[in-house]
C-alpha cells in the first residue's frame, strides 16, 4: 500500500486492510484460506473495495471510482521510478 501512496490517514490501521481481505475470503471461500492471501476473484474484489474506500465521498459509481484508483495507482507507480 504504501509504494502506491496510500496512507495511514486513509486506511488508519492495519487491521482494517486484514478485516477486509479476511471478509472477501469468508465471502468466496469460506473459512478455506489464510488470512492474507487472496486469489484472483479476491484480488479484484479488494482493488473493487479499496477504489470505493478512497472514493466514497466523491462518487459512488464503480467506473467512475475505479478510474481514479487506477490514475492514483499509475501516478504512484510512475514517481517511485
Amino acid at each position: 500500500m504504501h509504494d502506491f501512496s496510500i496512507s495511514l490517514i486513509e486506511f488508519k490501521r492495519r487491521d482494517e486492510i486484514k478485516s477486509i481481505i479476511k471478509l472477501i475470503n469468508l465471502k468466496q471461500h469460506g473459512n478455506n484460506l489464510q488470512v492474507t492471501e487472496l486469489d484472483l476473484e479476491g484480488y479484484i474484489e479488494f482493488m473493487l473495495q479499496l477504489g470505493w474506500f478512497l472514493y466514497c465521498k466523491i462518487t459512488d459509481i464503480p467506473a467512475t471510482f475505479m478510474g481514479m484508483l487506477f490514475d492514483r495507482l499509475r501516478e504512484a507507480s510512475h514517481a517511485s521510478t
